[in-house]
């Protein structure tokens, strides 16, 4: 094989979590740390943060050897394989992929891909013929010689524009929209408050390097906000038949009146990969009018509404990072703090919508100014 057609295998997550679809939407592949900014400029902050030269010497090899024109195979573990392209052009750094499941990878390289997986099941390969690392030469034969036969002649259309963050949203600002559209918190002041207590306790947190048990995120995280919104403890139950949190519509309590299904992570996991267990827990027998996801960590949420079918949409219908508030996240294609706010509300129903009409909801949570 030719120094021009050198392959390179990148992972698009590891075993808590995998972002392939994102990759092959977005016809990129990703790596970090990249909340310090662009490459080279911040490797020695990179170090003097504590990060192994391992893997800055990786993250350097992802910025500066990869080469338009090389093969990239794209895995998730050591034997899955997700898809197979090209790289096109330069190294590139971009802020719009700063918060994908809580992991920043801003560092990106475009891929346009020849072999994408079918239906999204992978290339399954016998044993781990791949290498640990998130970028790595790829030297398995069984590999190099299946991509050999799948790769297609390389197409010329043009890359799909890339997302860009919108601007950050200061937390004055943000109490402003939510006034605008009237959420029926008991207080915008002590809802300000309390966030800002959550931000600060997260940041003791990381000077601590030291991460809450999930017992210990319901209790100073994530319930904290919830009352601030109107859940009073009469309406949001701890350890519920299961689950972190029950959020009811009306008492007493019970499958027919609950509300909201709250999962709870410990800060830092994967939220994507609660998403399964937590629509189990909301398709159960009687809970019909469930009609709200929550998928948190204390800090980030996820909040997906159910379909008019019953079903649930593979995305959120808003995302929410506490620590870095925007309005908007194109990357996952859903809307940002005003209406994760708005949607964590216990008056969201009689303030917005019932819940069931995605297009009503859309137009009423959503902000244009």
């Amino acid at each position: 094989m030719s120094d021009s057609s050198r392959t390179w295998q990148v992972a698009a997550g590891d075993g808590e979590r995998a972002y392939p679809d994102l990759c092959i939407k977005w016809s990129v592949i990703l790596d970090g740390p990249g909340d310090l900014g662009p490459w080279p400029k911040c490797r020695q902050a990179l170090l003097d943060r504590g990060t192994t030269p391992q893997m800055a010497a990786e993250l350097r090899r992802f910025c500066e050897e990869i080469s338009d024109g090389d093969r990239i195979v794209l895995r998730v573990g050591l034997s899955k394989v997700f898809g197979v392209g090209r790289v096109v052009g330069d190294y590139e750094w971009n802020e719009a992929f700063g918060d994908v499941d809580g992991w920043r990878i801003q560092h990106v390289r475009r891929v346009r891909w020849h072999w994408i997986a079918p239906s999204g099941q992978p290339m399954q390969f016998a044993g781990t013929p791949m290498k640990i690392g998130t970028t790595q030469r790829l030297d398995a034969p069984a590999v190099l010689t299946w991509a050999d036969g799948v790769e297609a002649k390389p197409s010329t259309g043009p890359l799909p524009l890339l997302p860009t963050r919108t601007e950050p949203l200061e937390l004055d600002r943000l109490m402003e929209h939510l006034f605008f559209h009237g959420l029926g918190a008991a207080s915008l002041s002590e809802l300000q408050s309390k966030v800002s207590d959550i931000i600060q306790l997260s940041r003791w947190y990381d000077a601590r390097q030291e991460d809450p048990s999930e017992s210990e995120t319901v209790s100073h995280l994530v319930m904290p906000l919830l009352r601030a919104l109107g859940w009073s403890a009469q309406f949001a139950a701890v350890e519920w038949q299961k689950l972190d949190i029950a959020l009811f519509k009306r008492l007493p309590r019970g499958d027919e009146s609950l509300d909201t299904v709250v999962e709870v992570k410990k800060r830092g996991s994967s939220l994507t990969r609660a998403l399964g267990q937590a629509q189990g827990y909301a398709n159960g027998s009687g809970r019909v009018n469930c009609g709200r996801i929550i998928l948190t960590d204390g800090i980030r949420y996820s909040i997906f509404v159910r379909r008019e079918d019953g079903s649930w949409p593979p995305t959120p219908e808003a995302y929410l990072n506490l620590t870095r508030l925007q309005d908007s996240y194109p990357v996952l294609g859903c809307q940002g703090a005003t209406a994760a706010f708005m949607l964590l509300s216990r008056d969201w129903d009689e303030g917005f919508t019932s819940g069931r009409n995605s297009k009503k909801r859309a137009s009423r949570v959503s902000w244009s100014g």
